[in-house]
């Protein structure tokens, strides 16, 4: 075998490097081109240009509502507008003239028209008696003295009310005043439609110039000019021309309530029936009062402001009372030291010490009467050396049993009862950490086991005398410690939910016959049960009788006497065992 020299190395690898070129080129050609071009066009800045303004428009509409979109925009559309504001204002007045001219042109032939009828009314009365009571009543109230003229000379009632729609001519919305004569709305509506549209067709008015008033009989009727509605209202009398200003308010708010279905009616009036009340506000009127007699709204609201102060100087007594209450209630209840109480003129403030098992003050400025939100409370926590607070402490940090009881004879925590040991101890430990207790006393505490106790009854044993079922008063002195013992058991017992049965076993000796020994073996167990249960031994125990066996000579000889057996178990078996 041949082996290639080290010449022909470099052209085998050239060749073969040429190979998986052209390899290469045969199978990623398509994917390498379309990298290619994906990396032209991110590279290419005109064509992402384009690419992002065709998708522009609708990437904004999906995400028209996006309040994000809106936020972020809003600044620089913002910014855009005053800088072109400052670049050149001139292109903004010409864009908003033709709106804003026809409003200015109309506010100010109101605000003129009115300024006349003020000045030939404060010319008219400036030189009489009125005049200088007049006078005097516009420099004691602070009103313009032309306010006070129109206040007292004018008088008018606007009598009915009609929001028309401005293109078709239908009637939207109608209020009237119960003593107004209505015939039919529809058709004064389209009257009045009728007669805007004569005198517009008639003599070639403009929108800005329209007809806005005329005079039917007693009646003026005034049409509010609006985009897409008309306010035409029916007045009795003579109204003011600043009345003007109410009803276009009135009107432009109702364009801006109801934009959207002014522009999209279709007949169907339903829907502006939420215009009734600022169409009812528009039915004002004003009275002038008889020249010899005191005007009645005057009597009214003088009585009425006298009904308020005797109302205000009631409901302060009321109060102040119901707060000297509030403050004795607070300084006499428990665990509660009240230490600033303020009155601010209707704003109370308070502020004291808590203990927190006292009652929470919250409640009782409840109860009080008081606008809890005019009371203003601070407490600061601490503990009351009251003797229900402190045994209710002990009775949280110990939780004792039920077999226990607490009580506090001055400083000092007395426990009685029944317990197990370890229950003991630990309140022993626990008990001088309780606030208000200086010293913990135990000795009536009884403790020890069941079994224990069990082994102390059953070792107690009641000699009686030969032929005798009375107890001796020797052995009588036995009596107290076995019920002691076995009261001390049945508490455990009620603590464990168990229950006890005591067994008073007589015992005779050899002497007699079987029957006088049956006999005197079961007197003599029920008078140690009777002993027994004269004292009491608990709601758990139970106490029975039984007779020992007979032991005849020969046998162990039993003594003249009661033993007691006891038997601990379940309270539902000792139920069942015993019903």
């Amino acid at each position: 075998m041949v082996e290639p020299s080290s010449k022909n190395m470099p052209n085998l690898t050239t060749d073969m490097s040429e190979d998986l070129s052209e390899l290469r080129n045969l199978l990623l050609a398509p994917e390498q081109t379309q990298l290619d071009r994906l990396q032209e066009r991110l590279d290419d800045p005109v064509l992402r240009t384009h690419e992002v303004s065709r998708l522009l428009p609708g990437a904004l509409t999906l995400q028209k509502d996006d309040p994000v979109l809106t936020a972020v925009l809003t600044p620089h559309v913002e910014q855009a507008f005053f800088t072109s504001l400052r670049r050149s204002p001139q292109a903004i007045v010409d864009a908003i003239a033709p709106i804003m001219g026809p409003a200015i042109r109309q506010a100010i032939r109101q605000a003129l028209q009115s300024l006349t009828q003020s000045l030939n009314q404060t010319v008219e009365h400036s030189f009489s008696l009125k005049g200088l009571r007049w006078r005097i009543e516009a420099w004691t109230t602070g009103r313009p003295f032309a306010e006070v003229v129109l206040l007292h000379t004018l008088r008018y009632r606007v009598e009915q009310a009609f929001l028309i729609h401005r293109d078709t001519g239908l009637l939207l919305q109608h209020v009237a005043t119960e003593t107004a004569i209505v015939r039919d709305r529809e058709m004064v509506s389209g009257m009045l439609t009728a007669i805007r549209n004569f005198v517009h067709d008639s003599f070639g008015a403009q929108r800005e110039r329209d007809l806005n008033s005329f005079q039917v009989g007693e009646f003026t009727v005034w049409i509010q000019q609006g985009t897409n509605a008309l306010l035409a209202v029916v007045i009795r009398g003579t109204a003011p021309e600043t009345f003007h200003d109410f009803l276009q308010d009135t009107l432009d708010y109702i364009h801006l309530t109801q934009a959207d279905a002014l522009v999209s009616f279709n007949g169907d009036a339903s829907s502006f029936a939420s215009t009734q009340p600022n169409l009812e506000a528009c039915l004002q009127s004003q009275y002038e009062a008889p020249a010899q007699k005191p005007s009645p709204v005057l009597v009214v609201i003088g009585l009425l402001l006298l009904l308020g102060l005797l109302l205000w100087g009631w409901g302060s007594y009321r109060d102040g009372q119901r707060w000297d209450n509030l403050v004795d209630r607070l300084k006499s209840e428990p665990g509660l030291v009240l230490t600033t109480a303020q009155d601010h003129g209707g704003r109370y403030e308070l502020a004291g010490l808590r203990d927190p098992l006292a009652t929470d003050p919250t409640s009782l400025i409840a109860l009080s009467g008081l606008q809890t939100d005019r009371i203003r409370s601070t407490w600061s926590p601490y503990y009351a050396l009251d003797p229900r607070f402190i045994l209710s402490r002990a009775r949280t940090m110990l939780q004792p049993p039920d077999t226990v009881n607490l009580a506090l004879e001055g400083e000092v925590l007395v426990v009685s009862g029944a317990a197990q040991k370890d229950w003991a101890q630990e309140a022993r430990r626990i008990a001088p950490f309780v606030p208000g207790v200086i010293r913990y006393e135990d000795t009536k505490l009884r403790t020890g086991s069941i079994a224990q106790l069990i082994a102390d009854i059953e070792h107690i044993t009641i000699l009686f005398a030969s032929n005798s079922t009375v107890i001796d008063p020797g052995e009588a002195k036995k009596i107290p410690a076995l019920i002691s013992v076995i009261r001390e058991l049945d508490d455990m017992a009620v603590q464990s939910h168990q229950q006890v049965t005591v067994e008073c076993r007589g015992s005779v000796d050899a002497a007699g016959s079987e029957l006088t020994n049956r006999i005197l073996m079961k007197a003599r167990a029920q008078a140690v049960c009777s002993a027994l249960g004269e004292s009491g031994v608990g709601s758990a125990t139970t106490l029975t009788t039984e007779t020992a066996s007979i032991r005849r000579p020969g046998n162990q000889p039993t003594t003249r006497s009661v033993s007691l057996s006891v038997t601990v178990h379940p309270a539902d078996s000792a139920k069942a065992d015993h019903p």
